[in-house]
């Protein structure tokens, strides 16, 4: 099997899993976490985050809001849910230029990239997954 025909299988074994957990509302889990990018990239060909840096989201239910630091800049954006469903608004930070660790503006432009693009989320093993269009995944940790 080629690379890219495994990336779609795991995608769409993910997604299935997305509508097993059924119904409920799980913005309230989202929000009793902050939470910690752990891995990020297309599915099957994930990445660390750099060391020496922090990623982190945050959800506010009751403004409907997110909130983290990508690495270098804070940024925050409105959300919104609908059973499995993510969709998150137009990302707007702060417009610091941090050079070390080296790739640390890289990595947090392709993150902001991937978290724009969200489409569904998955709580499994106390991770969040969240997965975006083009195959790509963020993987978060509880703080």
């Amino acid at each position: 099997m080629t690379k890219q025909l495994i990336n779609v299988i795991v995608l769409a074994i993910l997604i299935l899993s997305l509508g097993m957990l059924g119904c409920s509302d799980k913005s309230v889990y989202l929000e009793r976490e902050e939470w910690l990018l752990e891995s990020y990239g297309i599915v099957g060909q994930t990445q660390t985050t750099l060391p020496d840096t922090e990623i982190t989201l945050a959800f506010d239910n009751e403004e409907n809001g997110i909130s983290g630091t990508a690495g270098c800049n804070d940024y925050f954006a409105e959300y919104y849910i609908s059973d499995r469903f993510i969709s998150i608004g137009r990302l707007g930070s702060t417009r610091m230029y941090c050079q070390d660790p080296r790739g640390t503006m890289e990595q947090e432009l392709e993150y902001l990239e991937i978290l724009q693009k969200s489409e569904s989320y998955l709580i499994q093993d106390n991770e969040l997954i969240i997965l975006s269009s083009g195959s790509q995944i963020l993987e978060f940790n509880p703080r």
